[in-house]
């Protein structure tokens, strides 16, 4: 178990998302060997348009089927974001906080955790990472789009 805490900035991303996922993000950062922390929960749904036009996510937010799969803008029907993005927080390293060897490390913790809480009853849902998008196991390599940050409950 590690002595990781989430900081205030994370603290506040996570109280815009759906419990669920707050708990299996707690629960990997605690089992995790390496730091991590929240940027982003909730998303307005402007800021998604800008994303799309950006091409920073496939997720047209105008198109009511995009809509319904872009899992960070809360809408009537979703008040609370059923997305995260993490990066990670390794001290005495610059530019690690998105580095893909951390992000897959982090990303096998906060999986394997999702796992272990669908398994004893405490969520309901599993969680989709944007490394994996199928969960086929090929990581990074059979998809057109990586979001190595981005877990989203299923």
């Amino acid at each position: 178990m590690s002595n990781f805490k989430f900081g205030g900035r994370s603290r506040a991303e996570l109280n815009t998302m759906d419990p669920e996922l707050v708990l299996i993000f707690e629960t990997a950062l605690s089992r995790s060997m390496v730091d991590f922390g929240i940027t982003q929960g909730a998303r307005p749904i402007e800021e998604q348009r800008e994303y799309f036009k950006t091409g920073a996510s496939k997720l047209n937010p105008d198109n009511p089927d995009h809509l319904a799969r872009a899992k960070h803008v809360i809408t009537v029907d979703r008040p609370l974001a059923r997305a995260g993005d993490i990066y990670a927080a390794v001290p005495g390293f610059k530019n690690m906080a998105y580095d893909h060897a951390h992000l897959c490390y982090l990303a096998g913790v906060i999986l394997s955790t999702a796992a272990d809480l669908l398994r004893e009853g405490k969520v309901t849902r599993r969680v989709i990472w944007g490394g994996n998008w199928d969960s086929d196991g090929v990581v990074c390599k059979d998809q057109n789009f990586q979001d190595l940050p981005h877990f989203e409950l299923a």
